[in-house]
């Protein structure tokens, strides 16, 4: 079977990185958090590898076309990244799916120094572009750390949390 990861960057209101989830194939691999997404995340990680996480499917209703049945999926099932991102957006979290080629350039935006909310903008915009734009976006964002650098006032980072080291959540998933 091909590799098929992806990267769930979560993120608070005003854009600031919360940590990441990686996915193989919608196959739950590990959480990345930084010590304010554990704070905010940690403890419901560890809820979910015992009792799941509660997601809400669509029901096919002629009479009532927004029923919704909820269920409690458990982290290996194959629809849990969609549970969680509707459990993000329940509790006013975004999220940002990147597959894999897209992870360096990611690394990049994040190295640069912006606004939690500049970082966010361009990551959503990064999740909408094909793997064939990844050069100009490339260039793009070397434009950008040029303009950066000769600027005289650089934006500063509203946020030491930020500017942590991501803390690996060691997370084990019982089938």
């Amino acid at each position: 079977m091909i590799s098929e990861k992806n990267r769930l960057i979560i993120c608070n209101t005003q854009g600031e990185s919360l940590g990441e989830m990686i996915f193989d194939h919608d196959l739950f691999l590990q959480a990345n958090l930084l010590p304010s997404g554990d704070d905010i995340l940690g403890g419901w990680l560890e809820d979910w590898q015992v009792k799941g996480i509660l997601y809400f499917h669509p029901e096919i209703d002629s009479h009532n076309p927004i029923c919704t049945t909820g269920e409690y999926v458990s982290m290996h099932d194959p629809v849990f990244p969609s549970a969680l991102r509707q459990w993000l957006e329940k509790h006013n979290l975004y999220s940002i799916l990147l597959p894999e080629p897209s992870w360096e350039l990611w690394n990049t935006i994040q190295q640069l120094p912006l606004l939690p909310d500049e970082q966010f903008r361009l990551g959503m915009k990064l999740a909408s572009i094909n793997e064939n734009d990844h050069s100009r976006f490339l260039k793009s964002l070397e434009k950008l750390t040029l303009e950066i650098e000769r600027s005289p006032v650089t934006p500063k980072k509203t946020s030491k949390k930020s500017d942590a080291k991501p803390k690996k959540v060691k997370v084990s998933v019982k089938k």
